[in-house]
This record gives C-alpha cells, sequence and structure tokens, in this order.
C-alpha cells in the first residue's frame, strides 16, 4: 500500500462520523456544573494512551520540561498531554496528527480550557514532519 494510502486509512479507522456535535454535547454537560473545563475533567476524553493522565505526568517528570520550552506532540490526538505540558510547565506545544478530526475536536479542547496561546494542532504526517530541524527543543509521542 502507497503511504498516502495507507494514511488515509488510518485517518478513516481512527475518525468517528462527524463527532462535533456529540463532543459539543458533552462539553456542555462538564461545563455545566462546573465553570470552565479543566483538564482534569478532561483526561477521560482526552489522555486516550496506554496509562491515561498518569503516564503523561510521569513522562513529563522524567523529561525535564521547563518553561518556554517548544514540544512538538507526535500523534498527539485531541491534545490532552499537550495541554497538560502547558499548563503545568508553561511550555508551548505543537501537536501533530495523521487525524485531521482529532486536530479539530483538539483546538475545540484547548480554546475551551483557554490554552489556544499555549497548544496548536496541524494536522500531518509523523513520516512527512512539516517543520525545519531544530523547531523544537523536545518531541515526544
Amino acid at each position: 500500500m502507497r503511504e498516502a494510502a495507507y494514511e488515509q486509512a488510518i485517518g478513516r479507522h481512527y475518525s468517528p462520523a462527524n463527532p462535533t456535535p456529540a463532543l459539543i454535547a458533552a462539553l456542555a454537560t462538564l461545563e455545566a456544573g462546573s465553570g470552565p473545563l479543566r483538564l482534569e475533567d478532561l483526561a477521560p476524553l482526552d489522555q486516550f494512551h496506554s496509562g491515561g493522565l498518569q503516564a503523561t505526568v510521569t513522562l513529563a517528570q522524567r523529561v525535564n520540561l521547563q518553561a518556554g520550552m517548544r514540544v512538538l506532540d507526535v500523534g498527539g490526538g485531541v491534545g490532552g498531554p499537550a495541554r497538560l505540558i502547558a499548563r503545568d510547565y508553561g511550555c508551548r506545544v505543537t501537536v501533530l496528527d495523521l487525524t485531521e478530526d482529532y486536530c479539530q475536536i483538539g483546538e475545540l479542547l484547548t480554546q475551551r480550557t483557554g490554552q489556544s496561546d499555549r497548544v496548536t494542532f496541524m494536522h500531518g504526517s509523523a513520516l512527512q514532519i512539516p517543520f525545519p530541524d531544530h523547531s523544537f527543543d523536545i518531541v515526544w509521542t
């Protein structure tokens, strides 16, 4: 299978059918009782990797993140780890993900948590990272 066809197949596999209305309804429920969205409230939704929130916290502690660092989160999904890094360590984080829906959902969640100035999303492939060398201090996945 050619690389482009493979990437499209992966994107289709991970893309839910029009997830935005369901996500907006879930966000409204979260916001109704507790004010602005908190990262801890979103963890079951946006830390969907092995180990969840605790794995993100542990990894962040191990890589010696410092305020002002530029971090590239390759395959960062909807951005849960990126938002945590931005909030807890003062880093600027770019999420690169192959699934366009994840990038759109991530942008919405980031906006609703007030972190759009520190976390950005780019739809693209880890096989063809669209940034010049030395653009980031740390790259993780």
